[in-house]
């Protein structure tokens, strides 16, 4: 893990972990549906070029609406083009979003991405999550609610390479295998480090319960791209 992308990995826990808040999603457009995406493909690029995130620090002077449900402090939709992954929209919250009746969110896209070309994904690669069907299960925390139905896109350079649809059970059985991987990686020390110090703060002793911080980093979800397993087989889901 860079540096960049420790400070922001950090930065998202400590948010949830202070407010425990569901986040708002991305969005995708796939196959001619629009889903809610569990998972934030442009974290790694503004990891990687912290310059160019949407601030999430108030400004110095004037009004500014933030929100507890949005630490990034955007959405992003997405869609394929010509089989790449490309950025379609980006809204930020309005900082007199609550004032003259001016909208809570507006596109930024232009000014962040100003072309065509900065917004295509051909950088991206990871596993993308298109939770679809009745709620199953709700967490209030990052991505931790489940649905009926799940399908999964395997993305190689902003490609897609294989693809699952999978019911509610096959899905938590494959995410506690990932999980198991994450487990042995130097990134869960880092995380569980990072949440072990949190708790220790918050109840003001020094036992930590490590099957609620697990769960915790379970439910929260992102740390899905840190670790690769043998893509499931595909149910008759739709």
């Amino acid at each position: 893990m860079t540096k960049h992308l420790l400070i922001a990995v950090a930065s998202c826990l400590v948010a949830l972990a202070a407010h425990g808040t569901a986040q708002e999603p991305d969005v995708i457009v796939f196959e001619g549906q629009t889903y809610k995406l569990h998972s934030n493909p442009l974290e790694p690029y503004f990891a990687a070029h912290p310059d160019r995130r949407h601030p999430s620090e108030p400004p110095e002077e004037g009004p500014y609406t933030s929100s507890t449900g949005l630490w990034r402090g955007y959405v992003a939709t997405f869609g394929f083009e010509d089989g790449v992954l490309e950025l379609r929209d980006l809204e930020t919250i309005n900082p007199r979003g609550r004032e003259d009746d001016e909208p809570r969110m507006i596109s930024s896209i232009d000014q962040y991405f100003p072309d065509a070309q900065s917004r295509m994904c051909d950088w991206f690669s990871g596993l993308l999550v298109l939770p679809h069907g009745e709620l199953r299960s709700y967490v209030h925390l990052g991505y931790g609610s489940m649905y009926e139905f799940q399908t999964l896109l395997r993305i190689k350079n902003g490609e897609v390479v294989d693809r699952a649809n999978l019911t509610y059970d096959e899905y938590l059985d494959y995410k506690r295998r990932l999980f198991a991987l994450f487990m042995e990686t130097q990134e869960y020390q880092r995380v569980f480090e990072f949440y072990r110090q949190v708790d220790e703060e918050a109840i003001e002793e020094s036992e930590v319960d490590v099957d609620e911080i697990n769960q915790f980093i379970f439910d929260g979800g992102g740390w899905e791209r840190f670790v690769d397993l043998e893509f499931p087989q595909t149910s008759q889901a739709k």
